[in-house]
Parts: structure tokens; C-alpha cells; sequence
């Protein structure tokens, strides 16, 4: 939805601008008339290549010049009062260059008026500029709208489901739109199972539409990406298409990961101008255990988590998030035919998991099985440690020693809300490998920030000498623990 507020109370946490802007050398040389910076970096193409880059960089305060746009004429627009922003070059900008300015608020203090808004500045999927800035409105309403389009994005939008005529893809469809999201949906034709789907659907009152496509062939993976593309409000995609298990390698592979990663390309540069969306692949426990004649779909398998664990670390920062959901033998026709007398958990226990994760992932990656869930992470360790569904427990490996430490749900919680808070990192932003350096915000400054935190909220006190070792996420988690539970 598209609203052009006068009013602070109009304004909502996910509300977000898009614009688009591209400098000049003309653009330098007016710069440089008002900063005083001549740097030869930015100007001459001789040096600059010299120094070791393509041609002349533009400066980074330029890059920043649309900031004060987002603040004076969209959020909030005429009664604006810029109060700062921290701000990273993330990757070198050439003139010339296509640049798309994507500003969304990340949160609402009504009781001063204040917004805080990430900025980012996107080539493409590269993120080249990372801000986030404080602004206060000076009035409680005003006269003139802002003269850019708001996008609401607090409202589910539309997910892409793939394979859902399938028992699993089904079930994951009718819980989406239980929730009031619309669909499209891919199958690969108007057979019986379409139907009943769409039977049921209708008595939702769903907003559904299907779209016939082979996933193993070029033709079919165009056809669903040039639908996918042309909607500018898909959030989700979840990728439940797999052939069978016996099907040829190079089959499994197209599905399972080569149009995963088409879909992907096609959507994230949408995702990412609204900091907004999900990857979600339903994957499979096969890949943590040794069963003969399944290799290839494993391999597939295995191909498709590697790409979307990936994606989750590049771009989750920005609120575009990879995820995976790992479920045993579940009671369909795909597996009927291996799984003998094994347990089977029903098509709707994938589906409830899959929910969970859409709307609050307590991690990257989660394994379902005789009913418990394992919230983690692919990572240090590859054997998993199981919590119950009621998640009493949470794994954490240590960078140093690659064994896990279990820790309890509440500490491990609080110490990742406390992270999050002081970085300002998105709800559920994953936070493994998070760290003094490597995570852009944390620095030593918000390192003290994070450690005072720790010990006001916990009742913790960390020695001069444990506070060298805490310099990550893991390390804090780990050694929390060992103030729960000293050994």
C-alpha cells in the first residue's frame, strides 16, 4: 500500500522509500566547491587507477548528500530535524554509476517524534552504502506529503511457492494464506491435486494464482521467473519443488538448486530496495546421515542449503534472509516407497514449522523429527544437537574449540536481543560469525555498549581478562552460559 503521511503517527516500523540517483564529475566539482575536498581519488582517472581501483571513487560524503533527502522530504519530510547517522562504505562507487536508494524505518519513539531509518544504497544486489540515520519531527503534523511513494510493508505481501501441488508445498500454501497472504503458486499442470488445492483456497477467500512450469527445463525456470518478476510485492519464497528420488542427478540439480538460484536473482534486487524478504528451501535430513541410493538427491540438496545459507550471511544485514527447513519422513507419496514402517510427521507439522521461521526464525536453519526441532546453524559443527519443540535449548559452537556448548534458551535469547538492539540489526538477524569488525556497527565502542548491556540485563561480570576473548557472538553466548552453569 502506498500512503504520503502528514502526520508522525502515520509513520510504521517497515515503512520504506525507493529513488534512485547516479553523480558526475559535474556533480564532484560541486562538492569539492563546498567540502574543500580535491583528492586526487576522486577526480583523476590516472591515479585513482594507480592507487589501485577501477577509476575515480566517488566520496563517500557524497554518497551520503541523498541521506538529508530521506530526512527533509520523506521521513518525515517538512518537519524534519536530522539529529546524525553512522554510515559504512561497503564497496567503491564509479560516476556514472546506477544507484538505487532504498530508506525504510527501523523503529518509532512516538514519545519524541524520533525515526530511526536504515539507508542503503544498492548497485544491483551489491550494497554499497550502509547508514542508518536519526531524525525528529519537529511538529506532530504538517501540510505538505512527501513527494516520494512510502510503501507499507508491515502486512504480509505475496509468497512464491514452488511445488505446490505437492502434499508439503500444499500444506505450506493453505498456512500462508490462513495468514493473509496472497499466493502464486507453481505446479506443473491443472492435474487433481491442483484442483482440490484450489477448492480449498477459495473457501479461504485466498488471493491465489497458479502457474504451470517445469522447473527441470530453461523454458519452465523463464516462465516462473518472468511471473515472479514483474510482481514487485513477492516477500517469501518458499521452495518445496523436488523430483523424486530416483530421479537423474542433473534433474534434481535443476530443480532443487539451479532455479532456486534463477528465482533468486530475479527477486532479490526487489527484496533488497524494500529490505524485506525470505528464502526459505525445504530441504532434507538425508543430508546429515548416510542412506544408500541417495546420493544424488542429497547432492542436490546439499547444493541448494549451500546457496541459501550463504545468501542468508550476505544479505540477512539488510533484512533479506535465507532459510532452511530440514524435515524427516513425512507421511507423502514422494517417500511412501523407502520409509516402510518409519514414523512420518504429517505434510501440516512442515508447514506449522515453516510459519514459525516466516515469522520469527530463531535461526538459520531448523531440523524437524519425530517431533522436536533443532534450531542451529550449518557451520563448525555438522552433527546437530537436538532442542524440543518447546526449545528448552539452543546449540552454540565455539569459534575456538568447534565443539558445541549448549546453552539455555533464555540467556542465549537475551544475549542475541541485546546484540541486535545495540547494533540496530533487524529482528532475527542471524548472528553467527557476528563480530568486533566483521559485523558492520560493531566496533569497540558498541562492544562496551554490548557488555554493559550483558551485565546489567543478566547480572553478569566479565574479568579483564574474559573481556579480551569476547570480541563474537559465539564467544559471548559461550561464556554466558559458563556464568549460568560454571563448570
Amino acid at each position: 500500500m502506498i500512503t504520503l503521511p502528514t502526520s508522525f503517527d502515520s509513520f510504521a516500523v517497515g515503512d520504506v522509500a525507493v529513488f534512485e540517483r547516479t553523480f558526475n564529475a559535474a556533480d564532484f566539482m560541486d562538492f569539492s566547491r563546498l567540502s574543500g575536498d580535491f583528492n586526487r581519488l576522486h577526480h583523476d582517472e590516472v591515479y585513482a587507477r594507480s592507487s589501485g581501483f577501477g577509476g575515480s571513487v566517488v566520496p563517500l560524503h557524497l554518497l551520503l548528500a541523498p541521506l538529508s533527502c530521506v530526512a527533509g522530504m520523506i521521513f518525515p519530510g517538512e518537519p524534519s530535524l536530522y539529529l546524525g547517522h553512522e554510515a559504512r562504505a561497503a564497496k567503491p562507487v564509479y560516476y556514472g554509476e546506477s544507484l538505487r536508494y532504498s530508506a525504510r524505518i527501523q523503529s518509532v519513539n512516538a514519545a519524541h517524534r524520533v525515526l530511526t531509518i536504515r539507508t542503503i544504497a544498492l548497485r544491483g544486489t551489491d550494497v554499497v552504502l550502509d547508514a542508518l540515520l536519526r531524525v525528529q519531527a519537529t511538529t506532530e503534523s504538517w501540510s505538505s506529503s512527501s513527494k516520494f511513494p512510502i510503501l507499507r510493508t508491515a502486512a504480509p505481501g505475496r509468497a512464491l511457492v514452488t511445488g505446490a501441488s505437492g502434499a508439503i508445498g500444499g500444506a505450506i500454501a493453505l498456512s500462508l494464506a490462513s495468514r493473509g497472504w496472497a499466493l502464486l503458486l507453481q505446479d506443473r499442470g491443472d492435474g487433481p491435486e491442483r484442483q482440490t488445492l484450489r477448492a480449498t483456497l477459495d473457501r479461504f477467500n485466498a488471493e491465489a494464482e497458479f502457474i504451470a512450469a517445469d522447473l527441470s527445463t530453461v523454458s519452465g525456470c523463464a516462465s516462473l521467473t518472468a511471473a515472479a518478476s514483474v510482481r514487485s510485492d513477492i516477500e517469501l519464497v518458499v521452495h518445496a519443488a523436488s523430483p523424486g528420488l530416483t530421479a537423474p542427478l542433473e534433474e534434481l540439480v535443476a530443480v532443487n538448486f539451479s532455479a532456486l538460484k534463477k528465482l533468486a536473482a530475479a527477486l532479490l534486487p526487489g527484496m533488497l530496495a524494500r529490505q524485506k524478504g525470505k528464502l526459505l528451501l525445504v530441504g532434507s535430513t538425508a543430508m546429515l546421515r548416510i542412506l544408500p541410493g541417495w546420493d544424488d538427491y542429497v547432492a542436490a540438496k546439499a547444493m541448494a542449503v549451500a546457496f541459501v545459507t550463504g545468501l542468508n550471511s550476505q544479505f540477512s544485514h539488510y533484512g533479506v534472509q535465507g532459510l532452511v527447513v530440514m524435515p524427516g519422513y513425512v507421511a507423502t507419496r514422494f517417500s511412501e516407497a523407502v520409509r516402510g514402517n518409519a514414523p512420518a510427521m504429517l505434510p501440516q507439522e512442515v508447514a506449522a514449522t515453516v510459519i514459525d521461521m516466516v515469522d520469527a526464525p530463531e535461526s538459520s536453519v531448523v531440523v524437524l523429527e519425530n517431533g522436536r526441532r533443532t534450531w542451529g546453524h550449518f557451520g563448525f559443527s555438522s552433527t546437530p544437537q537436538t532442542a524440543a519443540v518447546s526449545h528448552e535449548a539452543t546449540t552454540v559452537t565455539h569459534p575456538s574449540s568447534g565443539s558445541p556448548s549448549v546453552i539455555t534458551a533464555s540467556s542465549s535469547a537475551t544475549v542475541a536481543d541485546i546484540v541486535r538492539r545495540i547494533l540496530r540489526l533487524p529482528q532475527g538477524a542471524d548472528l553467527v560469525g557476528a563480530g568486533i569488525g566483521i559485523t558492520p556497527g560493531w566496533d569497540s565502542l558498541a562492544q562496551i555498549e554490548v557488555i554493559l548491556a550483558i551485565e546489567a540485563e543478566l547480572g553478569f561480570r566479565f574479568t579483564s581478562a574474559e573481556l579480551i576473548e569476547l570480541g563474537s557472538f559465539d564467544a559471548l553466548a559461550v561464556a554466558c552460559q559458563r556464568k549460568v552453569a560454571p563448570s
